[in-house]
């Protein structure tokens, strides 16, 4: 297994100037270390080969539609008012997920939240996938 690229965000604080760095690197898989803000985008819509974020992700009131490669997230997740519809292939959230105002239908591959998973009264995801995680309604 080849090792994973390990970045500290607030080396670029900017998606677009990190992009181009990892794409001089031929896109590899990475993983982001700190606060990463990524809320209020309205041009990012896939995290590609991001596959942890040791910290906290903010993806609220975004235009993010993929988690792509993503599979863990050490601190809270951030996706309300987005269109997201798939965790994909999340497993493991440290802290809070707010999936509030959300169009996602199911929590996949989802296996430990260790905060709370913040949902809308009117969500649409099946009761059974939700009876392992602390539940609150926004």
């Amino acid at each position: 297994m080849e090792k994973l690229l390990k970045i500290p965000y607030n080396a670029f604080n900017d998606w677009d100037q990190l992009q181009t760095f990892l794409e001089r690197r031929g896109n590899p898989d990475y993983i982001l270390c700190g606060y990463v803000n990524l809320g209020f985008s309205d041009t990012i819509f896939d995290l590609g080969n991001l596959i942890h974020v040791d910290g906290d992700l903010n993806l609220g009131i975004s235009s993010i539609m993929s988690l792509g490669k993503l599979e863990s997230i050490s601190g809270y997740l951030i996706l309300n008012l987005t269109l997201i519809r798939s965790l994909d292939n999340l497993k493991i959230v440290g802290g809070d997920l707010d999936l509030v105002d959300t169009p996602i239908k199911s929590l996949d591959t989802l296996e430990y939240v260790g905060g709370n998973l913040w949902l809308s009264t009117n969500h649409n995801i099946p009761k059974q996938e939700l009876t392992k995680f602390n539940v609150k309604y926004a």
